[in-house]
This record gives structure tokens, C-alpha cells and sequence, in this order.
């Protein structure tokens, strides 16, 4: 399964010396926590949703989608960190986005129709591609070359219009997909039309494996990020505040990748370079006052003006990267060195397209009210060292060193210019220990530290909401240094068991976090993204179990359940309000548990699977005032083959519950939620030939 990847018909020693690193990097007998879904479990469960979905199984993964039915911009969250603290990879490539740390599902469609397996690692721990996370690590792995050429097509339709067609050929050294996916969205306006391609090109040889990727996507959506209060709600559930026509996200990020593999004895060497390149904006209809557009009437008293407008919000940007990597592996130990390189360079600006009025002084057409650029450098370097004293035992530790330098330049309107360096050292020490051929043990602890994302350090896209003498500790002629936001800084201790038995496992671990100048979700949204909120203290602890026990030849049970008790121990502060203490409050944002059972039938040609998912209270805000009721959520989906033919599909929310997902409050202070998909269902048919 775990050998999919670079596997080669070549000679027993080669494939042995692969199988070993391959394993070493897929986690497997080592200190972490980690859950894998392979090839076959995506072909069965997976039908239109994006990869959060599909997640969800693993313990401790929690989701939710603006659109309410799994398309448009989703988000995922796992031990309470939403996504930006997670490093999530595509074909160990770095896909987060470099200034705010956010994933962007939408940008990436159909993947999971190209992946080979996806691993989910949970926490710290772990750094095998340089990259220094904090949540936890996804790799979406997507080389799926196969020794006999296969072309495929599937097209399926489903509730509020919901359309994919995949086209794929895959043979020993091609693979090729073109999808196609459009929706309506469960919430009003909240439709997504997208494509995406994915090409990869293999040349192998007894000794080296060389890798050409290309992939990438086009999301248009029109955006539903806004929740809904408790009487529309009860008036109209699939509401969307954002009901401009034209309320749209337009974006394109291409990747373009080069995978070079060496076997020379007892030595891995691998190098990647590649690019990814983004272009897009998306458009809002706004109210606001002529000064907050309009510099030059900053302070004239016309420019209280109130006044309509549709603006667009544009970035181009580019990250450029080097990832390269040498392992030598033996019977006692397995070293490795390895670094990552990031260049970054983006150009953000802001248009007003049109307005029912504008002053005199600024009437020219597509006005740019702001803009700005910004490059950052990342350079990492680690070293790994697993020694296996005996059989039974064996030992990690990684030392990962992590810098990063981001420089903030023309700037209007407010001329503000940055260059911040931050440099973190990063310990990390585990241990496994096989009790016997089944049970094993584990600890793990480590150091980690995240540096505050560019719009956490100053927001150039409200720049009259902003005051540097708040966000900078000082700035003289609007050069600013030493922002007041500072890095966190987390401790992490986790001890686990594994049994595995034939096809019965059952995994289960504690885990503790504990976090300094924390940057917590803070309530409230901007534009769709959580605003975090500085909180001195926060500890984030829980469990952690899952299990698999085939019943029956053809039945098979699958079950992962986690507990969270995630609080401030030190939050004080004032905002608008006045003075807070939210000292021994539970963390907002993330379900207190997250349940997960599934009873698969197998038989012959045909796989029905019986899903329950359980998701617990939510606090929507850090005062604990407002909460998402916990709520069970049961689908059915099915898989049939027949020769050349394939019938798919499922029935999601069976029961027709009514149930919120996630929430905020308003800048007023009420709660606002954004609600689920009722019943729905998909229906498709695929071919192979």
C-alpha cells in the first residue's frame, strides 16, 4: 500500500532499500499519531466532496463547509487548530499559503480523484520534509501510475445540482485526469463552477525515478462565508447575506513540479523543485464612507460621505521552491538531512469598480485604493536520527531549524514598510517500543514555535482601521519594527499504544499542548477568516482512539472517537466592550468530542457503507456565551462494479437532521451560525476501459 508511490519493477535489493524509506516516511512504527486513508477507501468513499470530507474519519478531524454541502470553500480543523496551523502537502510540496498560513481547498478540485493515499498526521512531532507544523501534517500523495494502462470516465449529478465528471488514463509511466464539477450549494447563492487537470510523466531506471507534475485548477464561486441569525434560521435556513449577484471568487494557482529519486546502495536521495503560481480576486458590493476608500479626504469633513460600491480584491503571486532530502538507511539506524527554500513574491491591490457617487478628486475609472508587495524567504534544515537499539526499540529524535524574513513595501495609501526575520529552533524527541509482534508503545514530545501571519502582523487591505502604533512597537519615518504580535510558542507530550492483529487494530493516545502568546480564534470573522485574538496561556489536551474489526469475511466495522478539553488559562484583555477574563473558559471554535463509526459490506462487486458521525457542543465565541448543539449525522454510500461498469453514489444526512456546523458573532455581539445541508444525495456512473 505504502510502496504505491516509487514502486519499480526492478531488482529484490532496490525495492527493499525502497520499501524501508518509504515506510520511514509514511510514519509507520514510529512516535506520532497518524492515520492513513489508502487508494481503495477514497475509490469507495469518495464521490464529489472536497478532502476535508473524507478526513473527517480520522480522530480528531473536524470540517465544515460555507456552502453547507461539502463545495466551496471548506475548512478543516483537527485538535481544535484550524488550518493554517496545519502544513498540508501535495505530493510533499508545501500548499498553505505562505503569507496567512490558510489552505484553500476550493483551489485544488477533484484531487482526490489522482491520490494514491492521503496520511494525516496529528500534532507535532514530526518534520520530514522540513516543514515545521503545529496541528498536525496532511500529504496528499497523488502519483497514481499503474503497470497496465487504464482510461476512466465517471459522471455523477446529485441534490442542489451538484455535477462532477472525471476523465483519467493512467499506465506505467503517464497519468492524466480533466474534471469538471459545478453546484449549486445547500445555502442561496452559494454556487461553485470548477475545473481542474492533473498530468504526470515517469521515467524510471534501475536506480533513479524521475517525476514531472503539472496540476492545478480554476475555482469560480460565488461566496457564502456569512452566517445567519436564530430568526432567519427558523424563516429561511438556506439564506445567504451575500446575495450580491456578482458576491464572487475567481482564482487559478498552477503547479508546476520536478520529483528526481536516487538509490545508490544504502543512500535515498531525493530533490524537488517546483513553482506555484496564483492569480485571482473576488468581488464584493459594500457600503462604506469616502474616507475610508479615498486618502486625500482623510481629514475633510466630506468624507463622511456614505456612498455604494463594488470592489474587487486582486493578489498575482508566486511561491518558488527546493526541497532536497538524502536518508541512509541500515539494519540499526536511519539518518537523514534535508532543508526546504521558499521564495515568495506577491502583489496585492484593491479596485473600486463602480459606486453611486465619488468625490471629485478620485473619479478615474477602476480606481486602486490600496496596494501593496511583499516577499518572504523561508529556509529550514533538519536532521533525523532513528536508532533501533534492538528489535523492540526504537528511538527519533529531530532537530529542525526554521527561518523565515518577510519584507512589506509600497504601501498606499499609508507608506508603512516592514522587514521581519524570525528564527525558530524546533527539538523533537520519540520513542516506539513493540511490546511483541502486535503491541507497541509510544511517546513523543517536542518544542515548536509559528510566527504570526502577515494580515495577524498588519491588515494593508483595512488600512484605516489599523494604527502602526499598535501593531509595531515602533516606527520612525513609517519604517516599522518589532511587531506587538508576537510568535507562540507550544510544548507537546503525547504517549500512545498500537495493537495490530491480522486486520484488527486499535490505536490510542493522550495528548498535551501547551501554548504561550497564543493566537486564538477570537469569535468573529473578516471576509470568511477567523480574526485571532492574543491570549497569554492556552493548553489544548485530549484523547484519541481508533478501531477496526472485521465481523465477518465480507463486514467489516471501522470506529474513531476523540475527546478535547481545550481552554484559556491565562486570556485577559479589552476590546470594544471594555475589560474580559476568559481565564478557564473552553477554547472556541472546535467540538468538545468528534465520533465517527462506519459498518462496511463487502461482497463480491458490490460495497455499501453505513456511516454515523458524531459531533460535539460547540463554543462560538471565547466568553462561552453561545454554543452549536452536539448533533449524529447518518449516510449510506454504495459501490458497485459490474465488468467494465461502476455505479456510485450515497444518500448524506439520511434522517433529514437540522443542525448548525459552525458560528460567530457579529460585531454587535449575537450569534450567528452557518447551517448544514438537509437530506441529499449523488448518483454516478464511471467507466473503464
Amino acid at each position: 500500500m505504502i510502496n504505491l508511490l516509487f514502486q519499480l519493477q526492478d531488482t529484490l535489493k532496490t525495492y527493499e532499500l525502497k520499501e524501508t524509506i518509504i515506510t520511514s516516511s509514511a510514519i509507520k512504527s514510529s512516535p506520532i499519531s497518524y492515520s492513513q486513508v489508502n487508494k481503495d477507501e477514497i475509490s469507495k468513499l469518495y464521490t464529489f466532496f472536497d478532502v476535508p470530507y473524507l478526513l473527517s474519519r480520522t480522530p480528531n478531524l473536524f470540517f465544515y463547509s460555507d456552502a453547507g454541502n461539502g463545495l466551496n470553500y471548506n475548512y478543516i480543523k483537527i485538535r481544535g487548530f484550524s488550518d493554517k496551523y496545519i502544513s498540508v502537502l501535495i505530493n510533499d510540496i508545501p500548499t498553505n499559503d505562505i503569507e496567512s498560513g490558510n489552505i484553500y481547498w476550493i483551489d485544488y478540485p477533484d484531487i482526490l480523484s489522482s491520490a494514491s493515499y492521503v496520511q494525516v498526521q496529528r500534532g507535532t512531532g514530526y518534520a520530514p520534509y522540513g516543514i515545521s507544523a503545529i496541528g498536525g501534517v496532511i500529504n496528499v500523495v497523488g502519483f497514481k501510475f499503474l503497470d497496465i494502462p487504464k482510461t476512466s470516465i465517471f459522471s455523477g449529478y446529485g441534490s442542489y445540482r451538484t455535477f462532477r465528471f472525471t476523465s483519467e488514463y493512467s499506465s506505467n509511466n503517464i497519468y492524466a485526469r480533466f474534471s469538471k464539477m459545478k453546484t449549486d450549494g445547500y445555502r442561496e447563492k452559494s454556487w461553485s463552477d470548477l475545473y481542474s487537470y492533473y498530468i504526470a510523466l515517469r521515467k524510471s531506471s534501475k536506480n533513479s525515478i524521475t517525476t514531472i507534475v503539472f496540476h492545478g485548477g480554476n475555482e469560480y464561486t460565488h461566496l457564502a462565508y456569512e452566517g445567519i441569525d436564530t430568526i432567519t434560521l427558523k424563516q429561511n435556513r438556506r439564506y445567504n447575506p451575500l446575495n450580491f449577484d456578482d458576491e464572487t471568487d475567481l482564482f487559478f494557482r498552477p503547479h508546476y513540479e520536478l520529483h528526481q529519486e536516487n538509490f545508490i546502495g544504502n543512500l535515498y536521495i531525493k530533490n524537488i523543485i517546483y513553482a506555484i503560481i496564483g492569480n485571482g480576486r473576488f468581488r464584493q458590493k459594500r457600503k462604506g464612507s469616502w474616507w475610508e476608500y479615498f486618502y486625500e479626504l482623510w481629514n475633510d469633513p466630506i468624507g463622511k460621505t456614505k456612498f455604494n460600491l463594488v470592489r474587487e480584491r486582486w493578489v498575482n503571486e508566486g511561491d518558488y521552491g527546493y526541497i532536497p532530502r538524502i536518508s541512509y538507511i541500515s539494519n540499526n539506524y536511519e539518518f537523514s538531512l534535508g532543508a526546504n527554500f521558499i521564495y515568495h513574491k506577491s502583489e496585492h491591490y484593491g479596485l473600486i469598480l463602480w459606486a453611486d457617487s465619488l468625490p471629485s478628486c478620485c473619479r478615474e475609472p477602476n480606481r486602486k485604493y490600496y496596494y501593496y508587495n511583499l516577499d518572504k524567504v523561508v529556509a529550514n534544515a533538519y536532521l533525523q536520527l532513528i536508532l533501533k537499539p534492538t528489535n523492540k526499540l526504537k528511538i527519533l529524535t529531530t532537530y529542525l531549524n526554521a527561518y523565515n524574513q518577510s519584507k512589506f513595501y509600497n504601501y498606499y495609501p499609508r507608506g508603512i514598510e516592514y522587514n521581519v526575520s524570525y528564527f525558530f529552533p524546533s527539538p523533537r524527541f520519540g520513542i516506539n517500543y513493540d511490546i511483541n509482534e502486535n503491541l507497541s508503545l509510544f511517546l513523543n514530545t517536542s518544542l515548536n514555535s509559528r510566527e504570526p501571519g502577515t494580515r495577524e502582523i498588519y491588515d494593508a487591505q483595512y488600512p484605516y482601521w489599523n494604527d502602526p502604533k499598535y501593531d509595531f512597537e515602533n516606527c520612525s519615518n513609517n519604517n516599522c519594527s518589532n511587531p506587538r504580535k508576537k510568535p507562540e510558542n507550544v510544548r507537546s507530550f503525547e504517549i500512545g499504544a498500537r495493537y495490530l492483529r491480522n486486520k484488527f487494530n486499535f490505536d490510542f493516545n493522550v495528548y498535551y499542548m501547551n501554548f504561550r502568546d497564543a493566537l486564538v480564534f477570537g469569535g468573529k470573522i473578516i471576509d470568511g477568516i477567523p480574526i485571532l485574538t492574543n491570549a497569554g496561556i492556552v493548553e489544548y489536551k485530549g484523547i484519541e482512539l481508533s478501531l477496526n474489526v472485521p465481523i465477518y469475511k465480507f463486514l467489516n466495522l471501522y470506529s474513531s472517537f476523540s475527546y478535547s478539553n481545550n481552554k484559556y488559562i491565562d486570556f485577559k484583555g479589552e476590546d470594544w466592550n471594555g475589560q474580559f477574563d476568559y481565564s478557564g473558559n473552553v477554547v472556541a471554535g472546535y467540538p468538545n468530542y468528534l465520533i465517527y463509526l462506519s459498518l462496511d459490506f463487502n461482497y463480491k462487486s458490490l460495497t455499501i457503507i453505513f456511516e454515523e458521525r458524531g459531533v460535539g457542543k460547540q463554543f462560538i465565541d471565547p466568553s462561552n456565551r453561545f454554543t452549536i448543539e452536539p448533533y449524529f449525522i447518518t449516510n449510506t454510500i454504495f459501490n458497485y462494479e459490474f465488468k467494465n461498469f461502476q455505479l456510485k453514489g450515497g444518500i448524506y444526512n439520511v434522517f433529514n437532521k437540522i443542525y448548525n456546523q459552525f458560528g460567530y458573532i457579529s460585531d454587535s455581539n449575537e450569534p450567528l451560525f452557518i447551517p448544514a445541508a438537509e437530506r441529499n444525495f449523488f448518483l454516478g456512473l464511471g467507466l473503464n476501459f
